[in-house]
């Protein structure tokens, strides 16, 4: 298997009846217990790639930088976090749509501060698809024409502009896709991978310039 592999218990869903969440059984023995955990996810991508795409026309250049991953899975601990419902704390929105009542059909299961759903055990309730598409870096730049350069009486002029990490396409939930931070003396060792502890976004910016040779 990988190294980094995610090991835990498969969630099968919340009870409706309940609104406890249902873990596989894998031994058979009608109770959950550690013998029941498995694979749950691999947090190494089938591939990665990136390419750059330099376009020209006239007296303008356009420079657009692409990159990604493709098959990869996180394991989204900070997610984890705002959906337990037990710790004194502020929690995601989405909480409130959690099971209240039998027969309520939803994926967050009840309240509860003892944690009966064991909502803090490693579980594939946690797990998505990290597959991302970033435009990394787009440079689009205007070479003024010889007329203008000898009128200044400078070699080349030009004015350019650039944006960097504003569009990522991926279906993963978190901040960004580009993750790797667990939690420290927890689950925290040489060979983690994939995890998002609260991993801190890429920075979008944008930039405008003037180049001047004399």
């Amino acid at each position: 298997l990988p190294i980094g592999s995610f090991w835990g218990y498969n969630s099968e869903g919340v009870d409706p009846q309940t609104g406890d969440l249902i873990y596989t059984d894998n031994n058979g023995d009608g109770a959950i217990t550690a013998e029941d955990k498995q694979v749950i996810g691999n947090p190494m991508p089938d591939f990665t790639y990136g390419f750059v795409n330099e376009f020209s026309y006239k007296n303008w250049d356009l420079n657009i930088v692409v990159d990604g991953v493709y098959g990869n899975e996180i394991y989204n601990t900070g997610k984890q976090n705002l959906q337990a419902m037990r710790f004194f704390e502020n929690q995601s929105a989405d909480i409130v749509n959690r099971w209240r009542n039998p027969g309520d059909i939803t994926e967050i299961p009840r309240a509860t501060l003892v944690d009966e759903n064991g909502n803090a055990d490693i579980n594939s309730r946690w797990v998505e698809d990290g597959s991302f598409l970033r435009i990394r870096d787009i440079s689009l730049s205007y070479n003024f024409d010889k007329n203008v350069l000898d009128a200044l009486n400078i070699s080349s002029l030009r004015l350019y502009g650039n944006i960097k990490n504003w569009f990522t396409f991926t279906d993963y939930t978190g901040y960004s896709p580009e993750v790797n931070r667990a939690l420290a003396g927890v689950d925290k060792t040489a060979t983690t991978q994939g995890v998002d502890y609260g991993t801190f976004p890429q920075s979008k910016t944008f930039s405008v310039g003037l180049n001047i040779e004399f």
